[in-house]
């Protein structure tokens, strides 16, 4: 006879089936999920080295760079009556080069993004972009050269001048932008990935900050003029070599079409260079060094592109401004309107045919007055700097709270699907108040107020 009760044993099949299904992986494509919003939590390394390393590399690099380019000048016009004090001299710019260059392997053999990588890469920037677009334009004035030999190449002023070679500097220059700006995107779609665009913040910016900019500009322009006095003062320049300097190459464009010269030295090198230098090398210093060590760094190597002295150390610290707008409002497009606007005036300040001599007035208000223009530009900086940092961008979380800077590195802002908002913070009243008042003392001093009330 069976009987129909179960036993301590029996079932044990079927509940170790039923285990065994519980625990096998699951293919996500059967599980039933809702499009709702996400919220990014980013758990990120520290940077291997901090602050202090790039300030380290920052003095070194810079005290090689004037003691080189001091040692070349002393070299070539020291008057020097023995060859040995000559010798003397070579030996000591090479040995200075060669430290220079044996720091630069030393960081670039090492793992990440180094400094010494950032320098070699920024010497390929230079190679591209200034040196590679000049072979085809070469071929093309030998060929021109070959077929119109009434062109005279023995007085170089006479055909610099002529109304042909103009034409040929301005498609030169122009191409020359044109392969900054696709070189330096390629780079960065290379370097950053598919999402290069969100992690340098290629994103409309606040109105508030751009405002700011706008402002700050002008006054920012008169502390360039009387840098660029003390700078060339003190510091050796490349025209001791024969080799003309940017001002030079500002003033020749003097006689083009004004629009040309804009898209040529204002809107060219204002998108390729801040795509280079804040984007591309922004984005790989800030994962070592941090984002102060990032803005000293970068704005070195944006200072040593440029390769003169005086105008080295002004970019360098005209750098520095421009990192720190771009860290506050979270949008490349930022630094790109403050070099626009820099580079634009100075053109504008050139041209004959241009409509805004901008520049002019303002170093001529400087000239007048020049303390008191200087600190009613420092007055305005000082207060626009402070909103800036007041109504800086950060990532908001959806229940209202600020996360830490850690959660999205540099300029980094969340996905169109994440939860997490980039938004600027708020501004104090007496801070408008005295942005107002600064405001309206500079375009007093810049207009001449002054002069015609006392």
């Amino acid at each position: 006879m069976i009987s129909n009760e179960q036993g301590p044993n029996d079932g044990i099949p079927e509940k170790l089936n039923a285990l065994r299904g519980f625990l096998e992986p699951v293919d996500p494509s059967e599980l039933q999920t809702e499009d709702v919003p996400t919220v990014e939590v980013a758990v990120l390394d520290k940077p291997r080295t901090g602050f202090w390393t790039a300030v380290f590399w920052f003095v070194l690099f810079s005290t090689l760079f004037l003691g080189f380019f001091i040692t070349a000048v002393a070299i070539v016009k020291g008057n020097y009556s023995q060859n040995q004090k000559i010798l003397k001299c070579v030996y000591l710019a090479l040995g200075v080069g060669g430290i220079g260059l044996a720091f630069v392997i030393y960081s670039a053999i090492q793992k990440g993004f180094t400094f010494g990588k950032a320098v070699l890469w920024c010497a390929l920037f230079v190679v591209v972009t200034q040196f590679f677009p000049l072979v085809p334009l070469t071929i093309c004035a030998i060929i021109a050269l070959r077929f119109h030999p009434e062109i005279k190449v023995d007085d170089p002023a006479a055909l610099m001048s002529s109304p042909g070679a103009q034409i040929f500097l301005q498609g030169a220059i122009l191409f020359c932008q044109a392969v900054t700006i696709v070189f330096s995107l390629t780079i960065l779609r290379w370097a950053v990935g598919r999402e290069w665009n969100r992690k340098i913040a290629l994103r409309l910016p606040n109105l508030e900050h751009v405002i700011l900019v706008a402002i700050a500009m002008p006054a920012l322009l008169i502390v360039s003029i009387a840098l660029e006095q003390v700078l060339s003062h003190y510091l050796p320049s490349i025209k001791q070599f024969g080799i003309p300097n940017v001002n030079d190459f500002v003033q020749s464009t003097a006689t083009w079409p004004w629009g040309i010269a804009v898209l040529a030295i204002g809107i060219g090198p204002a998108i390729g260079e801040e795509l280079w230098c804040r984007g591309f090398l922004g984005q790989g210093l800030a994962s070592r060094y941090g984002n102060w060590g990032c803005v000293l760094l970068a704005s070195f190597l944006f200072g040593l592109i440029h390769i003169e002295p005086p105008q080295a150390v002004g970019a360098f610290l005209m750098g520095i401004v421009l990192y720190l707008c771009y860290l506050a409002s979270r949008s490349i497009l930022i630094p790109m309107l403050m070099h626009f606007i820099n580079n634009t005036l100075g053109v504008l300040d050139e041209s004959k045919t241009g409509p805004l001599p901008i520049a002019n007035t303002l170093e001529t208000a400087y000239q007048s007055r020049p303390l008191l223009a200087l600190s009613a530009s420092l007055f305005v900086l000082i207060t626009v700097g402070f909103i800036m940092y007041s109504s800086r961008v950060r990532i908001w979380a959806p229940e209202g709270a600020a996360l830490p800077s850690a959660s999205y590195p540099n300029v980094e802002y969340p996905l169109k699907t994440n939860a997490n908002k980039a938004e600027p913070g708020s501004t104090p009243v007496a801070a408008v108040v005295a942005l107002v008042v600064a405001a309206c003392h500079f375009g007093a001093v810049w207009f001449g107020l002054y002069d015609r009330t006392f």
